[in-house]
C-alpha cells in the first residue's frame, strides 16, 4: 500500500484552536482505488514528505494574492487563510524537492500554478463577466489529443465547476492539457515531474458505491498508478528539482 498526503482546511466552529478536517469524498475516492489518504498536520513538511509517497492539494477558499500579481479588491475575495497557504506551499516545495509525485484539485491546482511562476484570474466574474464556473454547473472540457488526459476520457469529457478563480498565465514548465469551451483552463501537468492539476472536483464525481459520473473512476486510478510508478524509482535522499522563489508583497516565501 502507498500513502498519500491530503491537505487540510481549518475550521474553528467557535473554538479557540482550529482543528484540521478534510472531505470525506477525497478519501474514499483514493481508498478505492488502492491508495491510503493520510491526513496532512502541522508538523514538519520535510518529514511529511519523506515518509509519504505522494500529495493532494484539495479544494477551498482562495489563495492569498499576496502571492501573485492581483487587480481586483481583496474584500471580493474569500481566504482560505494565510496559515493554510504557509503550511500547503511547505509541503508542496517539500514534495516537489523530492520529485515525488502531487495531485491539485481546484484550490490546489491554482497553488501548483503559483507556486511555480504562474498567475490567476483572481475574479472570473469581475475580470470576465464569467458566472459559468459556480455552483456545481456541469459542462463540457475539450482536451489536448497528446495528454494523459486523452488516454483516459478521449477529446472531450464532462466535469462539474465551482470556483470563481481559475489559472491565468501558465507557469514554466506546465503545460496545458484541457480547456472549458469559454477559454478557462481546466487542467495542466508537468513536462518533466509527476504533477498534475484539475480545475474540477472529480471526487464529487466519483463516490465508490454510489455514483462514478463521467467515469472519474480513471482519473484516481491512473493517479494511483503514477504514484505506484514513483514510489518504486524512488532514490534515497531528495531529488535535483529547482523550485524558484516565490515573491510575496512581504518578501521572498
Amino acid at each position: 500500500m502507498h500513502l498519500i498526503l491530503v491537505s487540510a482546511q481549518y475550521d474553528s466552529c467557535g473554538t479557540a484552536m482550529p482543528y484540521p478536517h478534510i472531505s470525506s469524498y477525497y478519501c474514499r475516492a483514493f481508498s478505492d482505488v488502492g491508495v491510503v489518504p493520510v491526513l496532512a498536520s502541522c508538523g514538519p513538511a520535510e518529514a511529511q514528505a519523506a515518509c509519504t509517497d505522494a500529495l493532494l492539494l484539495t479544494g477551498g477558499g482562495d489563495l492569498t494574492p499576496e502571492y501573485y500579481p492581483y487587480h481586483v479588491p481583496p474584500e471580493t475575495l474569500s481566504f482560505s487563510g494565510r496559515p493554510r497557504d504557509y503550511y500547503e506551499i511547505a509541503l508542496l516545495r517539500a514534495f516537489l524537492a523530492r520529485e515525488k509525485p502531487v495531485f491539485g484539485i481546484c484550490r490546489g491546482m491554482q497553488l501548483i500554478n503559483v507556486l511555480l511562476g504562474g498567475t490567476l484570474w483572481e475574479d472570473m466574474a469581475l475580470e470576465l463577466g464569467n458566472r459559468a464556473h459556480t455552483g456545481g454547473q456541469m459542462h463540457e472540457i475539450r482536451i489536448r489529443p497528446d495528454s494523459w488526459l486523452f488516454s483516459l476520457f478521449g477529446a472531450q469529457a464532462v466535469v462539474n465547476s465551482d470556483h470563481h478563480q481559475a489559472c491565468r498565465e501558465l507557469a514554466p514548465g506546465l503545460t496545458e492539457t484541457a480547456r472549458a469551451p469559454d477559454g478557462i483552463m481546466e487542467a495542466f501537468c508537468h513536462e518533466s515531474l509527476p504533477v498534475y492539476g484539475v480545475q474540477w472536483h472529480p471526487e464529487r464525481m466519483f463516490v465508490p458505491g454510489e455514483c462514478d459520473s463521467g467515469g472519474m473512476r480513471r482519473l484516481f486510478a491512473f493517479w494511483c498508478e503514477i504514484v505506484q510508478k514513483h514510489a518504486k524509482m524512488q532514490k534515497t535522499g531528495t531529488g535535483f528539482f529547482e523550485i524558484p522563489a516565490l515573491q510575496s508583497n512581504s518578501g521572498m516565501v
